[in-house]
């Protein structure tokens, strides 16, 4: 078995393991889109009748909706990127397996699951009439890329220094929130003091999220915005590409 068919084989286990492994297996990834959005629905709309901007009623859902299950796309990969190495250390010395694929698959796997989520969740807005078929939908996708481009680059970075200072595991959880809480997913930044609005430009996840989402509700957005983000998730992985496979030659002496 190769290095590839080897790492599918761990692919498979580790998406069996998140998900076939419960009593609703698979299951789980169709209802979950659908059950957050109807606790949405009643939440932000019926109890708190939300406003964003001009969006009232059940656009609140699809604002909150494309913003959340991106962000989760980018924090899943992350998240359980940055743990593969410890979580995975008896495999090591066991399996002829590049070590970065051990960060990989289960990057992968969140992406997979992740993404099967968010699209199942625009095929609902879609169906209800809150998306908008058009142009906007390339970008939009671009810039769900450029987003898992940064999230898979980080991993690879954080994966290996997790190993060597093991608090970074510890700290990544609330790194993540407070991340989540400067990124526009809970509010429109249209509706912010212009100052503070533009000092959110410098998280260079705020431009997807809103290309993202207005790709998809509107149809059309505009591409400047994406640039910058490219500019990062492109260098974030050439730094993750030269640096990470040094420190991954170091690590067995740590597990």
């Amino acid at each position: 078995m190769n290095s590839l068919q080897l790492a599918l084989a761990l692919l498979a286990r580790d998406l069996r393991e998140r998900y076939l492994s419960t009593f609703a297996g698979f299951a789980w990834v169709l209802l979950t889109p659908v059950l957050l959005l109807a606790i949405f629905s009643f939440v932000f709309v019926q109890l708190l009748g939300a406003r964003f901007g001009s969006r009232v009623g059940g656009d609140v859902i699809a604002f909150l909706a494309l913003g959340l299950w991106s962000w989760h796309a980018f924090a899943d990969a992350v998240a359980r990127g940055t743990g593969a190495l410890a979580a995975n250390s008896s495999l090591i010395a066991q399996i002829a397996l590049p070590r970065v694929w051990l960060v990989l698959v289960p990057v992968l796997g969140a992406v997979i699951i992740q993404t099967v989520s968010l699209t199942l969740v625009v095929v609902l807005l879609l169906a209800t009439g809150k998306a908008t078929l058009g142009p906007g939908w390339a970008l939009a996708l671009l810039a769900y890329v450029e987003l898992l481009g940064i999230g898979i680059a980080l991993a690879l970075l954080l994966a290996p220094l997790n190993v060597f200072f093991r608090d970074v595991s510890a700290l990544l959880p609330q790194v993540l929130t407070f991340w989540m809480m400067l990124t526009p997913i809970f509010f429109d930044r249209a509706q912010l003091k212009p100052a503070f609005a533009e000092w959110l430009l410098l998280n260079p996840v705020t431009p997807l999220i809103e290309t993202l989402r207005n790709g998809i509700l509107d149809g059309a957005t505009p591409a400047a915005p994406l640039l910058v983000p490219g500019l990062v998730a492109l260098g974030l992985l050439l730094l993750a590409w030269r640096v990470s496979p040094r420190f991954l030659a170091r690590i067995e002496d740590f597990l």
